[in-house]
């Protein structure tokens, strides 16, 4: 991966217009979960479509989304994430999840890393259930295992689970509604197993927002 341009989020704002060069969209649903795409829009294609699809209406969702073409420049790294909506989500959610995407065009590949093992072992379970990943493994390439405490997606009381999703699998799902809801209702099953297990506060079920 290249090295980021900014080091943080205000040196990207100064340089770069709300609405016109990123888009930033939340909803705070209350949950005691959220699912991030801070490399949203154009920086990693389908990762907005995808949060959105497993955040459904009741799950909190954020979204930092590049609007222009070739929008790598807007990548900023989730150890350095720190636009101050999304922290604040963060820091007021029981666990996360974020959803990234690797450039692997040929597998249909997750790698799932965290700092939460029980919820990481809950998104593997369930997502090998649905038949559309090729692996057996939380983490076949060794790579994105994002365990640093600074990592955006550890920043909740109970840590959370980064995935980040082959371009190959990006594709499929943004190209068939019907493997985003199987893909998403996955997620969505590991977060209720999560909150079941944990006594978490009850969570109202909704279908993915696709």
């Amino acid at each position: 991966m290249s090295v980021d341009k900014y080091k943080n989020f205000q040196e990207l704002s100064q340089k770069h217009k709300d609405d016109v060069d990123y888009r930033i969209e939340s909803g705070d649903r209350a949950s005691p979960f959220s699912v991030l795409a801070i490399h949203g829009g154009k920086i990693e294609p389908a990762t907005s479509e995808i949060t959105r699809a497993i955040a459904g209406d009741d799950f909190n969702y954020y979204l930092f989304e590049g609007l222009q073409q070739h929008a790598w420049h807007l990548h900023l790294t989730s150890n350095n994430f720190d636009e101050p909506v999304a922290s604040d989500l963060a820091g007021k959610s029981r666990a996360c999840i974020s959803i990234h995407g690797f450039k692997e065009r040929h597998k249909r590949q997750v790698c799932i890393g965290g700092l939460n093992v029980k919820l990481k072992s809950l998104i593997l379970e369930n997502l090998l259930q649905t038949g559309l990943i090729e692996q057996k493994t939380a983490n076949p390439l060794d790579k994105f295992h994002a365990e640093d405490k600074a990592n955006i997606v550890n920043r909740c009381a109970e840590s959370g689970v980064q995935i980040e999703i082959s371009r190959a699998l990006r594709d499929l799902l943004l190209a068939h509604p019907d493997k985003m809801r199987i893909f998403a209702s996955a997620i969505r099953k590991s977060l209720l197993d999560y909150a079941a297990q944990t006594c978490a506060p009850p969570l109202r079920p909704s279908k993915p927002g696709i």
